[in-house]
């Protein structure tokens, strides 16, 4: 690591060490050795202590494994940038500032239902995993225009949306049809309340869904 990326994890690195000091103070402060791991708190002491503990606290082995990790990670630059990257990059899908390809589901209704059970349907897709989401070709971003309906008339970012309604979801594709035609489930529900209603969930190899802004 260059002396650039060591100076931008600095700071990263004193937190986790601090906080590793911490629950070793908390939950070992009988233990004789204490007061030599505070005054010799160099990298290499620390991560021999970590070692020793390990070995003789099973309440602290889990706290430990995950801050030896994180420390471990961060002190891998080109790691943590990486982890930022992605972790930018799946904000931006979900906001729909990018366009986004991938397998998914696809979920039609033949009859007009209510602006409500359009919303339940798309935060269900949401909770199992979906990663962008589209009605009728319109897709759902913090930048769209809700469901809304005028005199009979549902409208989705201001635009008319007619039967049959189309609802797209990209994601894991199991999942998301699982959720939706499992005992219980939204599908399953809307058919109680619209008898009659003919709604098809299927699987789809490739969704192309482009960006709203």
């Amino acid at each position: 690591m260059g002396s650039k990326e060591y100076k931008q994890l600095k700071p990263l690195l004193i937190i986790v060490g601090a906080l590793c000091g911490f629950f070793i103070v908390l939950q070992f402060r009988s233990f004789k050795e204490v007061e030599n791991i505070v005054r010799d708190s160099n990298a290499n002491n620390i991560f021999r202590e970590i070692q020793v503990l390990k070995l003789t606290n099973d309440e602290l082995k889990q706290e430990i494994v995950e801050l030896t990790l994180e420390l471990e990670n961060l002190t891998d630059g080109r790691s943590f940038l990486e982890s930022i990257r992605t972790a930018l990059e799946k904000n931006r899908i979900i906001a729909g500032l990018t366009t986004v390809q991938g397998p998914g589901i696809m979920m039609t209704l033949d009859k007009k239902i209510d602006t409500s059970w359009l919303v339940d349907t798309q935060n269900e897709l949401w909770t199992a995993g979906a990663e962008a989401i589209a009605v009728n070709g319109i897709r759902l971003s913090p930048y769209t225009k809700g469901f809304e309906n005028f005199n009979g008339q549902i409208y989705l970012n201001k635009v008319p949306i007619r039967v049959p309604y189309k609802i797209e979801a990209i994601g894991n594709a199991d999942v998301l049809v699982k959720i939706l035609v499992q005992q219980g489930s939204i599908s399953a529900r809307i058919s109680n309340v619209y008898p009659g209603i003919k709604i098809n969930v299927s699987q789809i190899d490739s969704i192309t869904m482009n960006a709203v802004r």
